[in-house]
């Protein structure tokens, strides 16, 4: 959703879902923890790429 919405780095990913937390933890039935950082999206996006 954040890419979606022109968050292009991860820094920016991190700032949507803090912006938006409460309404992603609801609509996608999430546990209501800690919002991800931008590390946390380097290493999924990382992961993606390398996976590939």
């Amino acid at each position: 959703m954040g890419t979606l919405s022109d968050c292009l780095g991860y820094r920016a990913l991190e700032d949507f879902c803090r912006r938006h937390h409460d309404a992603l933890v609801t609509s996608l039935q999430l546990p209501p923890t800690r919002f991800p950082s931008d590390s946390t999206f380097r290493r999924v996006m990382m992961g993606i790429v390398c996976d590939v």
